[in-house]
């Protein structure tokens, strides 16, 4: 089915400029990028030119064990809060622009069962979002482009030049070159790649359009203390939009795929990692935290949960299931837990897996389905000291999506949010 566009939906439009003013003073240049400006400088001087990128590149890259600045800045990355002043920062002209990606679910309002459920475009589909239903922030990630490219392939020529078209237009340049890593990681890298002339790096695959990474200089901008590449007619855009997440590279590649993206974005409005919770970090009490529902008008940014010690749920879960089901009952009824949740667990600072379980994706759980908490309780890792339980939201009735037969399904839609470039950006 075609599904109306959100931000022709006023509800759903409204609660997107919402989500946009929150997580805006979260949006911030990144201090690991301030410290690559730093001994850029240190090297080659204010307004310094460097001839060959690669080799400041792989300086950075080889840098000894325990390099406490690049530790310390990561670090401040990972625990810094909103900061207005950091957000108004430049990020260079070769980079993007400030963005952030966002899941949301849109949640149906009065629903009775599948008669209530939406339908496509041209077939009632906006009257799902309506005032009375909700929006909740499923998840973050980027919003540069990089998850639309991965269908340029599936979705054709037209599809692949308006990305193109966008990338350009957001980057403020005529000619922006992709960072194309198709052996790294893993082959599925290639899928994403095609969309902007590449630039060319050793060992990637070479093609005839590519722009070799030793043609282009490396340059630093004095009046914005950023960084960025030219070639002799002018400055060049670099965009990343791969599969893997940008963290996830290593070597030279993470310092100059921090070149085309140097933003931080870790706003904590949504649930998806417990991690970034200020208050989930540190030790948990050994008793019950609820943490009631979050919501700003229509837009949910942090859904119900319970969290427990790890063996007041663990000690509810027998062989026995006739009795299982009875006791998490009785929890149920206890706290006005939902039936159906996502579980997410917290190991303990000594567990192998480090002081939280984002390894561990949350976990489906029907509290009424004897098979369910037996697969629960085999899920469970022996070293979680606690047990988030997030209320399931939508729930099974407010489904806001429906199939070609009719049936309610899940609909999530993918927003790209991007500010526009500071205008101290070089042109």
């Amino acid at each position: 089915g075609q599904w109306p566009d959100p931000m022709e939906l006023e509800p759903l439009r409204q609660d997107i400029e919402t989500l946009t003013g929150l997580v805006d003073p979260w949006v911030t240049r990144s201090h690991i990028y301030d410290l690559m400006v730093r001994r850029f400088v240190s090297q080659y001087g204010r307004g310094g030119v460097c001839e060959d990128p690669l080799f400041f590149l792989m300086t950075l890259a080889h840098a000894p064990d325990g390099d406490t600045e690049m530790m310390g800045a990561v670090a401040r990355d990972i625990s810094a809060g909103p900061d207005p002043e950091r957000a108004a920062m430049p990020g260079g002209v070769s980079a993007s622009p400030r963005h952030m990606g966002a899941y949301l679910q849109p949640v149906l309002a009065g629903s009775d069962g599948p008669a209530g459920a939406a339908g496509p475009a041209g077939a009632g589909g906006s009257q799902a979002f309506g005032t009375g239903g909700l929006t909740v922030v499923n998840a973050f990630t980027n919003g540069n482009g990089a998850l639309q490219t991965r269908f340029h392939r599936l979705l054709g020529d037209g599809y692949r030049e308006r990305l193109a078209r966008g990338v350009c237009t957001a980057w403020g340049l005529e000619r922006v070159l992709e960072i194309e890593v198709a052996t790294d990681c893993n082959t599925a890298q290639a899928a994403a790649c095609g969309v902007l002339p590449p630039l060319g790096l050793p060992g990637e695959p070479a093609a005839p359009d590519a722009v070799a990474l030793s043609a282009l200089r490396l340059a630093h901008d004095p009046r914005t203390d950023t960084l960025f590449l030219a070639d002799a007619h002018g400055p060049v855009g670099l965009a990343y939009l791969g599969l893997i997440p940008q963290y996830r590279l290593g070597g030279y590649l993470s310092w100059l795929v921090l070149l085309s993206d140097p933003w931080a974005r870790m706003a904590p409005l949504a649930d998806h990692w417990n991690s970034r919770r200020l208050e989930m970090t540190g030790s948990l009490p050994d008793e019950v935290v609820h943490a009631p529902r979050v919501v700003h008008g229509r837009l949910v940014t942090r859904r119900e949960s319970w969290t427990f010690p790890a063996a007041q749920v663990t000690g509810l879960l027998d062989r026995d299931l006739a009795a299982t089901l009875l006791r998490v009952a009785d929890l149920r009824e206890q706290w006005g837990i939902p039936a159906e949740v996502y579980v997410h667990q917290h190991l303990g600072a000594r567990a192998e897996h480090g002081a939280t379980a984002d390894e561990h994706k949350p976990r489906y759980v029907d509290l009424r389905s004897p098979v369910s908490l037996l697969a629960l309780r085999g899920w469970i890792d022996p070293d979680a000291e606690h047990l988030s339980l997030v209320e399931a939201l939508p729930a099974r009735d407010e489904l806001a999506g429906a199939t070609p037969a009719g049936e309610p399904t899940v609909l999530e839609y993918l927003v790209g949010v991007q500010w526009p470039k500071n205008e101290g950006d070089v042109r």
